[in-house]
């Protein structure tokens, strides 16, 4: 918690308003979160995090799939999976 709130501070030095920098845990650009912590519970932790920090939350879509795509191309996964399996909500 210190080095978010140490990240939070230098970022109200650096930008002039950080309410509407963008916040996002992951996207379709770079390594996916779970694909470097196998971890759902974080996963979910780190959004709620995004969601209620300062700044405009964005959720890329495959988060909600809990898509865990590495180097490009897997970080680019297909949009729809088969929803009517359980494990592919997260």
């Amino acid at each position: 918690m210190h080095e978010i709130s140490k990240m939070l501070k230098k970022e109200k030095l650096k930008f002039r308003d950080v309410d509407i920098l963008g916040v996002f845990v992951d996207n379709h650009d770079l390594k996916r979160f779970l694909s470097m912590h196998d971890d759902v519970t974080m996963f979910k932790s780190a959004l709620i995090f995004s969601f209620t920090t300062r700044g405009i939350p964005f959720m890329y879509q495959g988060g909600e799939f809990g898509y865990n795509g590495g180097d490009d191309p897997k970080n680019r996964e297909y949009m729809w999976k088969d929803l009517s399996q359980p494990e592919n909500h997260i």
